[in-house]
């Protein structure tokens, strides 16, 4: 051995494995802290131009809308949204997704139809659970409900899980309470046992918004009428980087008629993201009637359609 070498022991090389670990653990863990913050800036910046459709701003001025330096606010813009500002702009336009909708209309029937193998990706995907008819019976009676919020791309959010799955996705605004979004939860199940558990949130957070593990299906437990229960199957033939139109949800869920009613369900959708509401647009093209906002679904859709290189 050379004079002045140290020769690490497996203990020591254990050690510095486990310490690497901790490291980039710590790393991601304030790399997802700061997600809402940078999610929360540009939503300022799409909500700004949306009360201002005839303003055009540059990057400079829009960076000052998102109280970001402009060269943090354009890298953390296309890191968000994976394009540029101004192609992401273009992206979620009329003009863009109004042709994209129309030119999907074949593929959307398919899917109605459950023809399309693409279309069953998603579907695979997320496996749905309806609410037992004791369990809608007794308020969720000895029903148990981990419940807690957890920081995301998209901005922090409450996550809802029983044993059976996933229940609720609810996206929080900045001065959101949390106390006071869980209500939504408890009044869908007010006999159930709800256990506080922000760690079990951040975990399916983790989960859900990774753009790398997709492997294992997430399975969502859903207390909703047959009717909403048909539309929100629906939404889940939707694949990534595809929009469809509410006429074509109530068509996919047996009632062609009821557009509106399949509206109201596509809104009620208790799980979002997973069961992918954002995926409806209006039927000339405008992404719009959100019920998390309408800057929110800009960047999610925009985002998926974005990285589809539609």
């Amino acid at each position: 051995m050379l004079k002045g070498t140290v020769t690490k022991t497996p203990r020591v090389e254990k050690m510095h494995r486990i310490a690497k670990v901790r490291l980039a653990h710590r790393r991601l863990r304030a790399m997802i802290s700061r997600m809402p913050d940078t999610y929360y800036a540009i939503e300022k910046v799409l909500t700004y131009l949306d009360n201002n459709p005839q303003d055009r701003p540059g990057l400079i001025h829009m960076a000052e809308i998102s109280g970001m330096p402009a060269p943090r606010f354009e890298k953390a813009f296309q890191s968000l949204t994976g394009a540029s500002p101004y192609q992401f702009l273009d992206i979620i336009s009329n003009g863009y997704t109004k042709p994209l909708l129309d030119s999907m209309s074949v593929i959307n029937s398919s899917l109605s139809s459950g023809l399309s193998d693409t279309g069953r990706h998603h579907d695979t995907f997320v496996h749905l659970h309806s609410a037992t008819q004791e369990e809608v019976r007794s308020g969720g009676k000895d029903l148990e409900i981990w419940l807690g919020t957890a920081p995301g791309p998209f901005g922090n959010c409450l996550i809802a899980s029983t044993q059976t799955g996933i229940s609720h996705l609810f996206f929080l605004d900045k001065e959101a309470d949390e106390h006071e979004a869980s209500e939504g939860v408890r009044k869908t199940w007010p006999q159930a046992y709800f256990y506080n558990d922000n760690k079990k949130a951040r975990s399916l957070a983790d989960r859900i918004f990774s753009q790398w593990n997709k492997e294992e299906p997430f399975h969502v437990h859903i207390k909703g009428t047959e009717f909403q229960t048909a539309v929100w199957k629906a939404l889940l033939t939707i694949p990534e980087g595809s929009v469809t139109s509410y006429a074509r949800i109530a068509h996919a869920s047996g009632n062609p008629a009821a557009v509106r009613a399949a509206a109201a369900a596509v809104a009620a959708n208790p799980v979002s993201y997973l069961i992918p509401c954002h995926r409806v647009i209006a039927s000339n093209g405008s992404i719009h009637h959100y019920r998390w906002g309408r800057a929110r679904k800009q960047i999610i859709l925009g985002r998926e359609l974005s990285a589809a290189g539609i």
